[in-house]
Formats: C-alpha cells, structure tokens, sequence
C-alpha cells in the first residue's frame, strides 16, 4: 500500500485495509459468542437464562480473562496459551470426541446384548493395544533400540492386544448368531447405530444429501483414536523433555503455567462432563432420538 500512486488513495486504501481486518474480528468475535451462548443455552443450568444475559456474560467473562493480553507481555502470554491449547488441547478434546463417539455411545446396550465379560475384554485390549503402540514407539528409542526393533515390538504388542480382543470378546459374547455376529456388535454396532440416526438428520427433506458411509465407524472408531492418542503422548513427551513448550527461554520459563492451567481448565470441562453429564445436557434439546 505505501507504494500506491497518490496520498489521498494510498491513505484510502490503507485505511480500508486496516478496517477490513476490524470488521474481520467483529466477525470472528461474533461467531465465538454465538457458538458459546448457545451450547450454554442447551443446559439444565443456564438454559433458565435469557439469551441477553448469557451473551452479556460470556461478553464480559471474556474481557476480563482477556485482558492480560494487552499488557505488556501479552504477546508472550498468548504464545504460552495458543501452544498449549492448540497443541495439547485439541488432541486431547478430539481424542475424547473419538471416545464417545466410537467406544461409549450405546454402550449399555452392548453390554445388556453381548454382556459385560464380552465388552470389557474387547474394548479393554483394543485400547491397550493403541496404548503400548504409542507408549513403546516413544520410550524405545530412548533404550537405543533401533527404528526397525521400535516399529517391530510397538506393531507386535498392539498386534497381540488386537488378537486376544477378538479371540477374547468374540468367544465371551452371549446372545449373538456366532462368532461374526458377535464380533459385529463388539466392534462397530454402536458407532454404527450412530451413523444411522446422523444420516437420518442429514437427509430429512432432503434425500439426495450425502451421507455417512461405513468407513466412517472404522475411522472414528480405530484410525482416528489410535492417532490422537500417538500423537497425544509425542506431544507430552517433548514438553518432558524441552521443560514445557518453550524450555527455560526468558520469560517464557515462569509464565507456562499459565498454558498448563490453561490445559486443567480443558480437562476440567470434561471432567464435569463425565461426573455430572446433566451439567451439559438438556434433554428438551436433544436431536437424534431413535
């Protein structure tokens, strides 16, 4: 822009520059509150609140959590949140996202069809298996294991945990027309059951809408779990080594704990979930009912 031809259109253009990126955070800003205030208007708790009032106090909450990014060391006190929310955060409320979905979604409807020995064994080693995968491809090559000793070990306990799964689950499941039936329910009858009820939202009044396939279940339930928590512990393991996200540089040394609590209060959220699952439900707003 300082380049433009001519004071009067180079401070037009400059000036319609800089009001494009403020109008482009109103927008930002707007579709934060609106997203908040409306999965808070969804619970038993605040759902007694007008909208007024709910928006006027994830307004102000928010400014008042915000301001320490206009001092002086806001830029590095961003920095410290973004990195560990972005970072850790995300990973963590994903993997979650893929917990519910593909492994605790109808789960007592499972457990009541195959019974509970069938359940627990299979959905008990397959986790295992994703968890020594990513525990032993992290921690073995600090033993000076070689690449191909690491990939080999992680690949076998997982591919072990897999099998006594199947073997396991399949041989305790009750109630099922043999060994595939059971081994149906075990692996994909509750993802599935959810992948139904979405593509009947999806295409109510409209046939022609895409849909969600198969290949769904398998991603969400295996690809995307198994990835997140790899990931999830490779993360971890480098702020174990680095001392946090940015080692001892000054100051960013004594300010991480702001992203660790800036991660508690992620984990919080879901642990208030877990233990009181009303806090976020409320079941006049509930959507996909069979």
């Amino acid at each position: 822009l300082s380049l433009v031809p001519g004071p009067y259109i180079r401070n037009f253009l400059s000036a319609l520059f800089f009001i494009t990126f403020f109008f482009l955070g109103v927008d930002s800003a707007f579709s934060l509150v609106e997203g908040t205030v409306h999965s808070f208007a969804e619970t038993v708790y605040f759902s007694k609140y007008s909208r007024f009032e709910l928006t006027t106090l994830v307004c102000v909450t928010g400014m008042v959590v915000t301001l320490p990014y206009t001092l002086d060391i806001g830029n590095v006190i961003l920095d410290i949140v973004d990195s560990y929310v972005a970072s850790l955060g995300l990973l963590f409320v994903g993997l979650l996202e893929c917990l519910a979905a593909g492994w605790m979604y109808k789960k007592g409807d499972l457990i009541e069809k195959v019974g509970a020995p069938a359940v627990y064994v299979f959905d008990g080693f397959v986790l295992l298996g994703f968890l020594l995968l990513s525990i032993l491809g992290v921690a073995l090559p600090y033993a000076d294991v070689s690449p191909g000793a690491t990939a080999g070990a992680a690949l076998g306990a997982m591919i072990g945990c897999f099998a006594i799964a199947i073997i396991g689950g399949g041989s305790l499941a009750r109630n099922c027309d043999g060994f595939s039936d059971a081994l149906y329910h075990l692996a994909f009858s509750g993802p599935d059951h959810l992948r139904k009820l979405m593509n009947a939202v999806i295409t109510e009044g409209a046939p022609n809408n895409w849909k969600f396939s198969y290949y769904w279940i398998i991603c969400v339930k295996y690809i995307a779990t198994g990835t997140l928590l790899f990931l999830l512990i490779i993360r971890m393991d480098t702020y174990r080594a680095t001392k946090g996200a940015f080692g001892d540089k000054w100051p960013y040394a004594y300010l991480q704990v702001i992203g660790v609590l800036s991660f508690a209060i992620v984990f919080l959220g879901w642990l208030i979930g877990y233990l009181f699952p009303n806090f976020y439900r409320d079941p006049k707003h509930e959507v996909l009912q069979e």
